[in-house]
């Protein structure tokens, strides 16, 4: 993977060489919605197209928070490497990832115990808030490893590969002194 020079590149092409990618991402991602919307319109009918789209607003939240502390976890973790505190950004390493597991289980044991009011809480009626609890409760299935993989991704875009992987091993593991 080639690395880019922030000091020295023209920001311009910077810009792109890191825009681009995140532009190509959501596109697949409202791709992918605007397919399963067919899929569900057209074999489960009309109520369970409403169901997905008054669930939309619980996705964008994990994603909302995972975000967040992918993108000030890792612009921490990036602000230590440049002092060459290697110490202090895997602390803020190991914290964004404890948090994100954290926020997930959080986030999971509320919706399960509230699961028909977050339903009401979010429009459904009575025609519709079995399909919203049942779409509900398949969300949450996948709720700690939607958050973990996209906090994991953004470490993956801000610092390439490599350093993810070093970051990831040498946190996690407690490798600190072997830490570049």
């Amino acid at each position: 993977m080639k690395t880019h020079n922030l000091e020295k590149e023209n920001i311009f092409k910077l810009f792109f060489v890191y825009a681009i990618p995140a532009m190509i991402g959501i596109g697949v991602f409202s791709l992918y919605s605007f397919v399963d919307a067919i899929f569900v319109s057209n074999v489960c009918g009309e109520n369970a197209l409403a169901a997905v789209a008054i669930c939309a607003p619980v996705l964008s939240i994990f994603s909302c928070f995972s975000v967040i502390i992918g993108v000030g976890g890792n612009t921490l973790v990036g602000i230590e490497l440049g002092k060459k505190d290697s110490n202090k950004a895997c602390e803020i390493f190991s914290l964004a990832s404890f948090l994100t597991i954290i926020l997930s289980l959080v986030f999971l044991v509320l919706l399960v115990a509230f699961t028909r009011p977050v339903a009401y809480l979010l429009g459904a009626d009575e025609s519709v808030v079995d399909y919203v609890c049942d779409y509900l409760s398949f969300t949450l299935r996948l709720v700690c490893s939607v958050l973990y993989a996209q906090w994991f991704l953004g470490i993956k875009l801000r610092n390439g590969r490599q350093a993810c992987i070093r970051n990831a091993r040498k946190c996690c593991y407690g490798a600190r002194q072997h830490f570049s």
